[in-house]
């Protein structure tokens, strides 16, 4: 599913439509996606998801993917800085997932205005 921006009721509803399908695992993911689509930039970024992974950018630029893994009750937050060509990948509780989230589209957001 695409949404045009992070902000667009629709993917909090997408993950939600999940949750009380009776997937409750993934309610983890689900307060996430509320928790950052609420943010100041919520409006200007595009994203993309399926299941379990959710794609803040695109694949082709700039990117930051979250993964929930439910049997691990983690998350795999992965950037991706498509003007290197270098990505990385952490490994985080549901209470350090937003804010890692929000420092890796802040460092992008910071290595585009130099």
């Amino acid at each position: 599913m695409r949404a045009e921006s992070l902000s667009s009721p629709e993917l909090a509803e997408f993950y939600s439509e999940i949750v009380v399908g009776g997937d409750v695992e993934m309610e983890p993911m689900l307060q996430l996606v509320r928790s950052l689509s609420t943010k100041p930039y919520a409006d200007s970024v595009a994203v993309g998801t399926s299941h379990h992974d959710l794609v803040i950018g695109s694949l082709d630029s700039d990117s930051v993917s979250i993964s929930f893994w439910p049997h691990m009750n983690v998350f795999q937050v992965r950037v991706f800085d498509a003007l290197s060509h270098c990505h990385e990948t952490h490994k985080c509780r549901f209470d350090e997932a937003e804010s890692l989230v929000e420092s890796l589209l802040l460092r992008l957001s910071m290595t585009r205005r130099s």
